[in-house]
């Protein structure tokens, strides 16, 4: 038995007993069209992004030891080796979905676990899959927004360590795990999920584009160890050196942890990414592009002020790394860089991030004038909102200011508008898939919950043929 009163033994008991009739349409419609993007944008990333080959080559060395399968590549491998490559290609775009309100990306190890777990399981239903994932994609959620103290201010990089908690859900409940698994599971991660703030701050590393690797095989891991019976804490959460003590030095707040469970699926207030950058970048963005027809001559631009919360200052500091990203990924990290290609080029696509570009001399020339402003009268959560000012060197200024950026739930991309992405996204594929192959995955998945085995309808489309 298990004191149902504190706070791990609530999320166990409600992981433990949610159905797929207890999502609310909203959450169901969300759930599904971030299944749609991950799995187009993991498809992407299969070919061009050179961060993932030591991941996916170390991952094929399980090759024949399960039944899982890595996106866009031959063969089954061990559930936890087949969710770490699948895990790397999740945020090696930096194209996959967001939560706006505590800045991550939810299901980046949600989805691999789930792909895993399930092909490991067997014929797991499209009901099930789909409550799997919008309960992994909750708590992630919940557990970000109930911080008090931020985990940035111990050194932590938060977004893995919160997608990996809800890898552990979405897999226990693929898994039918009982309340005291759960409590299980979660102990094993809080021994293994973790990243180091150290992730923004080496110009030279990739690490950041494939993070999520090592949260999605530690979820599984910890459901598979759960599962043999071996037993974990009673309090992963709260307990006295429990993830809120670990990561927030205890303040955490159990009213917003816990308000709406089962209610209110967090999954519902996704965002999504119209521009391969981080979410941060895309006010700025969308301001640039608003902005460029009214400036006759880029050369006329004397200096850009960026202005936002304090959350964003990571995408702005240290100024030099972020004036002249020397890698992809951290380039997509930097508001100066993806601004400045917004003005030079008027879009920003998963094309303009090759050497070539970063080095591009019109590209650089902007984001040498350019500053950012801490406007701490924001939320120190708010991570979607910004405001450029661009003055000219007859002292002209133009000004724009986005509240809510285009992939926002108040200004949402459409079914039809994240088929599109996923064409753009599966066409680089390792094996690219059709336009007609991809409308079908699409269609597939806005009727998912009639699938009796939902990963193999998935595969049976986008499963590589030798």
């Amino acid at each position: 038995m298990i004191d149902t009163q504190t706070v791990s033994a609530q999320i166990a008991n409600h992981l433990a007993t949610t159905r797929f009739d207890d999502l609310d349409d909203a959450a169901i419609e969300a759930t599904k069209k971030s299944l749609l993007d991950a799995l187009a944008v993991s498809l992407g990333a299969t070919e061009t992004e050179a961060p993932v080959r030591p991941f996916l080559n170390l991952a094929r060395e399980s090759w024949g030891q399960g039944n899982c399968e890595i996106l866009g590549h031959p063969g089954v491998y061990s559930p936890e080796w087949a969710a770490f490559g699948n895990g790397a290609l999740a945020h090696a775009l930096d194209y996959e979905d967001a939560f706006d309100a505590a800045p991550m990306h939810p299901n980046a190890a949600v989805i691999p676990a789930l792909l895993a777990m399930s092909q490991s399981e067997g014929s797991v239903s499209g009901k099930q899959f789909l409550t799997a994932m919008a309960l992994g994609c909750d708590l992630a959620c919940r557990l970000g927004l109930c911080l008090l103290t931020p985990a940035e201010a111990g050194g932590w990089y938060p977004p893995p360590m919160f997608t990996g908690f809800g890898a552990i859900a979405a897999a226990g409940k693929i898994s039918k795990f009982e309340p005291r698994q759960y409590l299980d599971a979660f102990s094993f991660g809080l021994n293994q999920i973790t990243c180091s703030g150290e992730i923004k701050y080496n110009p030279d590393s990739a690490i950041r584009a494939v993070r999520d690797a090592f949260p999605a095989k530690s979820a599984v891991l910890s459901a598979r160890l759960a599962k043999s019976g071996m037993k974990g804490f009673d309090q992963p959460f709260e307990g006295k050196n429990g993830f809120f003590r670990l990561y927030a030095n205890g303040d955490f707040s159990e009213e917003i942890l816990l308000d709406g469970l089962g209610r209110n699926f967090k999954g519902s207030e996704i965002s999504f990414k119209p521009w391969p950058s981080c979410r941060g970048t895309h006010a700025f963005i969308e301001a640039a592009i608003e902005l460029r027809n009214q400036i006759p001559d880029l050369y006329e631009i004397d200096k850009l002020t960026l202005t936002g919360g304090p959350i964003l200052e990571m995408l702005a500091y240290p100024l030099d790394m972020k004036r002249a990203p020397v890698v992809a990924i951290d380039a997509k990290f930097s508001i100066f860089y993806t601004t400045a290609l917004a003005l030079t080029r008027g879009h920003v696509t998963l094309n303009d991030f090759r050497p070539e570009d970063l080095s591009d001399p019109d590209i650089l020339r902007l984001t040498a004038i350019s500053d950012y402003v801490n406007d701490g009268s924001k939320d120190p959560k708010d991570a979607s909102s910004g405001a450029l000012d661009i003055q000219l060197k007859d002292s002209t200024r133009l000004q724009a200011v986005i509240t809510e950026p285009r992939g926002s739930v108040s200004n949402p991309m459409s079914r039809e508008d994240l088929t599109a992405k996923a064409i753009e996204c599966t066409a680089r594929a390792r094996r690219p898939l059709s336009e007609a192959a991809t409308r079908r995955l699409a269609d597939t998945i806005w009727s998912l919950e009639a699938e009796e085995d939902a990963v193999e309808s998935l595969f049976s489309i986008i499963r590589p043929v030798n």
